[in-house]
């Protein structure tokens, strides 16, 4: 899940992502799986996940005037996300 912060609002933005998120838990029926999330206003991205009720915000936000850590980051994200999919029972 990825929402827009409008208007730099990431307060906003995580409240959007993290409905977003527990809507994706409870559709496919699993409240404790790890679904992975983030924020941005087009320049910062900041990533996080819910696990279970507890929403956990990686401290550092990325930048896109350093898209060589963006990337790597994004792509860590989507690596748990293959991960999970293809071993459900390892991820975590």
């Amino acid at each position: 899940m990825i929402m827009e912060a409008k208007r730099n609002d990431f307060d906003m933005g995580w409240g959007q992502c993290l409905a977003a998120m527990h809507a994706a838990q409870t559709l496919n029926g699993d409240p404790q799986r790890v679904v992975y999330g983030g924020v941005s206003d087009g320049f910062i991205w900041r990533f996080g996940k819910l696990q279970g009720q507890t929403l956990v915000r990686h401290p550092q936000p990325y930048d896109v005037s350093r898209l060589d850590e963006l990337f790597a980051a994004l792509n860590h994200v989507l690596q748990l996300c293959k991960q999970q999919v293809l071993s459900p029972a390892a991820a975590a």
